[in-house]
């Protein structure tokens, strides 16, 4: 693995705003666009099971998508900490943090999820594709394996 040249970090950085608005903007198309045909999504929101196929997860990714859209939910991902490294292949590994944030109808904006994402992208001549992204939400991950932790009890007034 080696870094990669500032004109690529910004092409990359450009392709995750524009990747992410895309679903915020309800325009969950445009968020499938870019995926290659055979690309893996893998979550721990499924159970870490991975889907091999666009046509294949594209199906619950709209289920979700209107789900959001008919309860009056506008979604924001908020994405930092990025980290990309070139492969030898050609390809590019990046590793970022994703807080998910909603407001509902009530105008209240609250965090639902905070994850981790690795993405393997390749670059085609229509721009950057996603061959690969494993997301795992940390409040599903602090429980693999192990029971929840017992919640405190509030204390007697």
């Amino acid at each position: 693995m080696s870094a990669l040249d500032a004109a690529t970090y910004y092409e990359l950085k450009a392709f995750y705003s524009d990747h992410l608005a895309g679903r915020d903007d309800g325009d969950t198309e445009s968020w499938l666009a870019g995926f290659a045909e055979d690309a893996v999504l893998a979550t721990n929101l499924l159970d870490d099971s991975s889907i091999t196929g666009k046509a294949r997860f594209a199906p619950k990714v709209r289920a979700l998508d209107a789900d959001f859209a008919a309860a009056g939910i506008q979604r924001r991902h908020e994405t930092s900490t990025f980290v990309f490294d070139r492969n030898t292949d050609g390809t590019v590994s990046s590793r970022f943090y994703t807080t998910l944030l909603t407001t509902g109808g009530d105008g209240v904006s609250r965090v639902h999820s905070t994850s981790v994402a690795t993405d393997l992208l390749t670059r085609t001549e229509g721009g950057w594709l996603v061959l690969s992204r494993h997301i795992r939400r940390d409040d599903l991950a602090q429980t693999e394996g192990r029971s929840a932790p017992e919640q405190p009890r509030e204390e007697p007034s």
